[in-house]
């Protein structure tokens, strides 16, 4: 029967036809109906999915689709022969390959029915066509095989952003481990680590001084520790102000700070530094209806990085230099070359 008797039927008994097609296409979403004539009637959802700019509704079945059987297919009377048999096929249009189908004969001669899945090129069509697993039918394998897929795939992105948060994470405690929470300068811990890698750099003197503030006491006893605190924070300020942004600055604890200044040349270049270290922490500060003013001492070492030394080491010789800027009245800096250690080469 032609195509122009199924347009008959479907006019003459509307409702059950539209209930067929809404149940093939439920069940078979990559069927294609064809008349006897070849004419392609109707198409599944999915089917429509890899029309291109024409519609393959009205067309030739083998304008259409190429079959790549062992005996030629390409006309319906070749289809017929078929019927039942598997059939292996290709969109002209190139964008599907590796269909695989079979063909059964519509009742009353009407036409016949094509219902196909995709074959070993699933995943390249899948994507091409952002197909999903509700475009297959519950009961054809590859809606499971794609529901793998898509929770697989579900899987690796929460694994990927779980890693991540784990790395931010990892990375912000690392960071909150070495870093001083009241002036948000490195601690100890830093200082340590950076010191061990100065030393595995070909970079020419390096120096460190060790500051001490004066007086400081004095703030927290008269004024409270959120005063001190305020003390602290404005020293963390100097330093980053008067320091260059690849120079390390740490807090110690309590009223002591540590300066690691790359790339000098001279002693004076940093006795010029820590002189005006100490006349910017001298300046007061107002906390309140308060003004907080404190001292500062320094003990500054320069040292050859063509010798290694143990980093607490040169943390001892800046502390003993410190203190004897401590005992000449506060308020001075000593800063002297670091002499080579014996033993050293």
């Amino acid at each position: 029967m032609r195509a122009g008797s199924l347009a008959l039927d479907v006019a003459q008994n509307e409702n059950y036809l539209r209930f067929s097609t809404s149940m093939i296409d439920s069940f078979m979403p990559m069927h294609i109906l064809v008349g006897l004539d070849g004419q392609i009637l109707h198409v599944g959802p999915t089917f429509r999915k890899f029309q291109e700019r024409k519609s393959f509704v009205g067309r030739n079945l083998f304008k259409v689709l190429v079959f790549r059987q062992n005996k030629p297919l390409a006309t319906i009377d070749d289809l017929a022969a078929n019927t039942g048999s598997v059939l292996k096929a290709h969109l002209i249009n190139g964008s599907v390959g590796g269909l695989r189908g079979n063909c059964v004969t519509l009742p009353d001669k009407q036409g016949y029915l094509l219902n196909f899945g995709l074959g070993p090129n699933l995943y390249g069509v899948v994507n091409r066509f952002g197909l999903k697993a509700s475009d297959f039918s519950s009961s054809d394998p590859t809606a499971e095989l794609l529901c793998m897929t898509e929770m697989q795939s579900f899987l690796l992105n929460e694994s990927v952003r779980l890693n991540q948060r784990l790395d931010g994470a990892k990375r912000s405690a690392e960071a909150r481990a070495s870093r001083d929470p009241l002036t948000g300068l490195g601690n100890r811990r830093l200082l340590a680590d950076y010191l061990q890698r100065l030393q595995a750099r070909e970079s020419s003197s390096f120096a460190l001084l060790h500051i001490d503030l004066d007086k400081f006491k004095n703030i927290n006893d008269a004024f409270g520790h959120s005063a001190g605190d305020a003390v602290l924070q404005e020293v963390a300020r100097v330093l980053q102000v008067e320091t260059r942004p690849d120079d390390v600055l740490a807090r110690l604890g309590g009223d002591e700070f540590v300066a690691v200044l790359g790339h000098v040349d001279n002693i004076a270049q940093i006795q010029t530094l820590a002189d005006r270290l100490i006349e910017k922490i001298s300046t007061p500060v107002i906390f309140g209806n308060f003004s907080c003013q404190v001292g500062a001492s320094i003990g500054g070492v320069l040292f050859d990085r063509t010798w290694t030394l143990d980093p607490h080491y040169i943390l001892e010789e800046a502390d003993k230099l410190l203190y004897a800027a401590k005992d000449k009245g506060r308020g001075f800096a000593i800063v002297q070359a670091l002499a080579k250690p014996e033993g050293h080469l």
